[in-house]
């Protein structure tokens, strides 16, 4: 008999390394919406579980009957895993920009106090100078980084000249954050399209099971 009540991850595990098997050029066609998808699946295998011993009798491979419940619960968890991935990525993405404007906000802070109090020496200038050639939001990240380094490198005369250190640290701090939030963003992409893929295995492997159920 089957089981209706099994997590789906559980499901999942049980059969990933058969539905990661599937060769990618294998996929069977879904014609209808994922949820929908989601949802026969589920509604299949309440109907395998109703009639199970009836079904025994008819000459469906039996492996069909006591898996498809394994499989549904399979299908609907790269499903989830999918939305999550999506999810995911816009939280970045909207992390990202709320701190952007604040990253380029402080490095026109930072170079303009940097530049009063080292007015009159030639080499910090020099690196200010090429600090502000920086150009989008990748220079924007490594000139905050640049900038406390800066500060590192002379703080004693920076706080004589009345430097807030709170500022240098903020530039630290948000270098690292913006680093690693573009460095997610970048990624987001790459594991939704690996989620899809998964997913496209998984409902290739139930359909196996509910093609011959429904003929």
């Amino acid at each position: 008999m089957i089981d209706l009540k099994r997590q789906p991850s559980e499901c999942f595990a049980e059969l990933e390394s058969e539905i990661m098997a599937i060769p990618d050029n294998k996929h069977a066609v879904m014609n209808m919406p994922l949820q929908e998808a989601m949802q026969e699946g589920r509604r299949m295998a309440e109907v395998v579980y109703k009639h199970y011993d009836q079904l025994k009798q008819s000459d469906i491979d039996e492996n069909y009957l006591s898996s498809i419940a394994t499989r549904a619960a399979a299908f609907a968890y790269t499903v989830a895993m999918m939305d999550s991935c999506v999810k995911v990525g816009e939280n970045n993405v909207e992390k990202f920009r709320a701190l952007r404007q604040e990253g380029y906000s402080l490095r026109t802070e930072l170079i303009a106090r940097i530049s009063y109090i080292a007015r009159k020496d030639k080499v910090i200038l020099k690196a200010i100078d090429r600090i502000r050639e920086g150009r989008g939001d990748l220079d924007m990240i490594r000139d905050l980084l640049a900038l406390y380094k800066l500060f590192s490198q002379n703080k004693d005369r920076f706080l004589q000249g009345n430097l807030d250190p709170a500022l240098a640290e903020r530039a630290n701090t948000l270098y690292s954050e913006l680093f690693h939030l573009l460095a997610k963003i970048d990624t987001d992409p790459a594991l939704a399209d690996e989620a899809k893929r998964t997913s496209a295995k998984a409902w290739t492997y139930l359909w196996e099971a509910l093609s011959e159920i429904y003929q």
